[in-house]
């Protein structure tokens, strides 16, 4: 690609992002993911980042192709309908370009939609155990119904028996 061809497809791809950011659908998208991984992860009960991650390793796997959809749902077409592409092929911008130019400035947006719910939560949450709301594991509940105090056995005696 010419010099020419790359500064092209920069130009449709900030004309592309300025499109998306404006847009209310990108914010409500942006702001129902936002909401749903502070809160899955104010729920979680996670004792450290990465029990978090695999908290909301499925949520995310599910959530991120369907926001990939919506965003990228009538990106071209939707420019055709406002009359956006007769004024876009006045430009010497090939078809090539400006579809290449969408995708990466829709691909940025939600980029952008996906990683900064994510690096708050990730700011936010502590990153070890020992920063964390619990000091110790929680403590198997048959456990406390045992107790090895005033036996001469090394086996626990529960007080069913």
């Amino acid at each position: 690609m010419s010099r020419q061809s790359v500064n092209r497809l920069f130009a449709v791809v900030g004309r592309e992002l300025t499109t998306v950011v404006r847009t209310r659908a990108f914010l409500a998208l942006a702001g129902g993911f936002a909401a749903v991984v502070a809160v899955l992860a104010w729920t979680a009960g996670a004792v450290g980042y990465v029990p978090l991650v695999l908290d909301l390793l499925t949520p995310v796997e599910v959530l991120v192709p369907a926001l990939a959809l919506a965003f990228g749902y009538r990106s071209v077409l939707g420019d055709d309908e406002r009359g956006e592409l007769d004024v876009i092929r006045t430009y010497p911008v090939s078809r090539a370009t400006f579809v290449l130019g969408v995708y990466l400035g829709r691909a940025a947006a939600l980029l952008v939609a996906l990683v900064v719910p994510l690096l708050g939560v990730a700011l936010l949450y502590p990153p070890s155990a020992a920063s964390g709301r619990r000091s110790s594991p929680p403590t198997p509940r048959w456990t406390r119904h045992c107790s090895t105090s005033g036996s001469s056995s090394s086996r626990p005696r529960s007080h069913w028996f």
